[in-house]
């Protein structure tokens, strides 16, 4: 939010971020998809939307243009969703390949498309609410029809995602489904470490919405709002103190030590947001807003730091669990092969 908002940052958090988002940042298939939309469509230049989101890398109010990525693995997934329905006829006459049809559907479709959703939400939301916001569309050109309607579809879809999950929930529930495996396999990424026992209680429902709200309050207010920082902020406050309260008043994870860390998360995004504040006239000296910006970057850095440990800590808990289990397999079968011996 910081590197598109309309708030000046100082130069070594402007320096910091862009740094951190050249590491961050996963540019899969770019050749690949700039060669692609480059092929298919001629779409005449544009001017940026800001010179904040030039600085960031958008240089251009196309949709296609900016989320070719995301539209790229979008149609894989859907490639790889209609290969999966040709399976279904040869399934009926060959169990194998109806073994390899429940395979792929269990260990890559749903979950995985999910996921795909849910990590372009923030992203796909700004491109195309930018496109139509802006209507800044060359008459004469068959492509900008092509690029606004892609824009409509794939708004309406992402904008649609989060309640038909939602309801899907809600109805799995009082069904008493979301303890058996397939609810797991198909909507478990959704819940993300939501226990399932506590979906009864409706902060617990309405919290799986608070990460799909963050970003859609997010998209909407850099875009409609881009000359209005207090606006923006003032909203991600508002998102984020309801995320607190919906995440103390549930408890929707499903340990205590998953609540901690979570409302750790949502504190840090508190923190953030009044360090953002300091960047503005708010805080008038320039030497005072520099130092403050060093400060920023500490904190990304040891929350980084945190959450690096936390994955390093559950990786190896998982290897030495794992190792653990093969150890007692071969010692069972062990015991076995000598029981047989002896007899």
């Amino acid at each position: 939010m910081s590197r598109l908002s309309s708030v000046i940052t100082p130069g070594n958090v402007d320096s910091f971020t862009t740094f951190f988002q050249k590491i961050a940042s996963v540019e899969l298939f770019q050749d690949l998809t700039q060669l692609i939309v480059d092929e298919m469509l001629l779409l005449p230049e544009q001017d940026p939307f800001s010179a904040r989101f030039m600085n960031a890398g958008i240089n251009s109010k196309f949709f296609v243009v900016n989320a070719q990525q995301q539209l790229f693995l979008l149609a894989v997934f859907i490639a790889f969703g209609l290969f999966v329905a040709f399976l279904w006829p040869c399934a009926k006459c060959c169990q194998k390949v109806e073994k390899l049809r429940q395979i792929l559907i269990k260990k890559l479709f749903w979950n995985s498309y999910i996921r795909l959703v849910m990590e372009s939400f923030a992203d796909v939301l700004i491109f195309a609410v930018m496109n139509l916001y802006a209507k800044d569309w060359p008459k004469g050109f068959s492509s900008v029809t092509v690029d606004i309607v892609a824009t409509c579809v794939v708004l309406a879809t992402y904008a649609l995602l989060p309640s038909v999950l939602f309801l899907i929930i809600w109805k799995k529930y009082h069904r008493h489904v979301v303890q058996k495996p397939t609810f797991e396999e198909r909507v478990g990424s959704f819940l993300a470490g939501t226990s399932h026992a506590k979906l009864a209680k409706p902060s617990v429902l309405l919290y799986t919405l608070v990460f799909f709200a963050r970003r859609l309050a997010m998209a909407l207010t850099l875009i409609m709002w881009h000359n209005f920082f207090w606006g923006q902020i003032a909203v991600q406050f508002g998102v984020v103190t309801f995320g607190i309260i919906l995440l103390q008043l549930g408890q929707p994870m499903e340990t205590s030590f998953a609540n901690s860390r979570e409302t750790f998360n949502e504190y840090f995004n508190l923190h953030i947001l009044y360090l953002l504040m300091t960047f503005t006239p708010f805080v008038p000296e320039p030497e005072t807003r520099h130092s403050l910006g060093f400060v920023y970057i500490i904190e990304v850095c040891l929350f980084v730091a945190i959450h690096l440990t936390f994955i390093t800590w559950s990786a190896g808990s998982n290897l030495r669990m794992s190792l653990r289990r093969c150890c007692a397999r071969r010692r069972a079968r062990a015991i076995i092969r000598a029981r047989q011996a002896k007899a």
